[in-house]
């Protein structure tokens, strides 16, 4: 099994994951955190080693300030704007992935999730997300407060949103009050029964 930690990957971590990643059977992404290195890592990672060819990951819309109440639609497309970091492969990975969500996994890793879902043979559990992406517009207000929210829409290829939804769940598992009790990550537990699969 291959597992990758998002809270601390980066992209000096690729290179190792492209020459272990064959060896495995599947690979579990945690996505239960918030990466300390937002640098789009595991989207050079699915260049590098899960997909051959671009795609879109999400939509985006946006405001046209010139013309209030009007609105564009942009796509994301995996490859566009991040760089050539990391190689196209030319043979995508063939076992399953498994990304690990929960209400941790907002904003950046949203994201991601949405990135590593247009992959093959991608499943996601866990809870709900927090449905918290998109940009930042802060506000000051008087005596020093601050209030912010989203600029901008974001939504699945085809129009599904997750703002205030969170990503498409594949398999939904909340952990329970006994695992809890005893130490158990049963969402984990549950990503390594679907890779024993098929």
């Amino acid at each position: 099994m291959g597992y990758i930690y998002a809270g601390t990957f980066s992209r000096e971590h690729l290179a190792e994951v492209g020459q272990t990643l064959p060896r495995t059977r599947a690979l579990i992404i945690d996505l239960r955190t918030y990466p300390l290195n937002v640098a789009d890592a595991l989207i050079a990672l699915i260049g590098q080693s899960l997909r051959t060819e671009p795609v879109v990951a999400w939509q985006m819309v946006h405001p046209t300030l010139a013309l209030p109440g009007l609105f564009f639609r942009q796509e994301q497309w995996i490859y566009e704007g991040f760089g050539e970091e990391a190689k196209r492969c030319a043979e995508p990975y063939k076992g399953r992935v498994i990304l690990l969500v929960n209400e941790l996994t907002q904003s950046n890793p949203e994201f991601q999730a949405m990135a590593l879902q247009r992959c093959p043979q991608t499943l996601t559990i866990g809870s709900p997300t927090s449905g918290a992406d998109g940009d930042i517009v802060r506000i000051p207000l008087p005596g020093g407060l601050m209030t912010c929210f989203s600029g901008i829409g974001v939504f699945y290829p085809d129009g599904t949103p997750t703002q205030a939804v969170g990503v498409r769940l594949d398999v939904e598992l909340c952990p329970t009050a006994e695992g809890l009790q005893a130490g158990r990550d049963e969402v984990l537990e549950r990503a390594l029964e679907l890779a024993l699969e098929d």
